[in-house]
């Protein structure tokens, strides 16, 4: 079967049908990744937020565990999580009451190159949760109280 010019050219002009030779790629030059990051606004995308809330999700039973340590047979429910510019407050709920509180809220600090790092924790006390214990070295502002 012969082609005309015309469709020649045209085949020529799209490649041919052939696909284009695959680009070099330099050993060790794959992008890391990244952790998630707020916009300049300070929100999450929604793809950052989901990956923010995975990481979350992954360590919060350590997390719970460093904090109570008596009580480390306790497993968390997650019923909220709610990010704020490089902040994320973590609303969960443990397993039994024996660790004095009904519910608690973990304040998690995410930095570009570190997981989330648990800085505060607020417990419901008297209707809403106020500040139990935070970390020395943090040095961003912590409300002393969450609803």
């Amino acid at each position: 079967m012969r082609c005309s010019a015309t469709v020649l050219a045209a085949l020529l002009l799209a490649g041919g049908g052939r696909k284009a030779p695959p680009k070099a790629v330099t050993p060790g030059a794959e992008a890391e990744p990244k952790a998630a990051e707020p916009n300049q606004k300070g929100e999450l995308s929604s793809t950052a937020a989901r990956e923010r809330d995975g990481q979350i999700r992954n360590s919060l039973a350590k997390m719970a565990r460093e904090e109570f340590p008596d009580n480390a047979h306790n497993t968390w429910e997650i019923r909220a999580i709610e990010h704020e510019d490089d902040m994320s407050y973590v609303r969960a709920v443990p397993s039994s009451d024996d660790v004095g509180y009904p519910s608690f809220i973990f304040a998690l600090h995410f930095r570009k190159d570190k997981d989330g790092r648990c800085v505060a924790v607020y417990a419901m006390e008297g209707g809403k949760h106020t500040l139990l214990s935070s970390v020395m070295d943090f040095d961003g502002p912590l409300p002393k109280a969450r609803q």
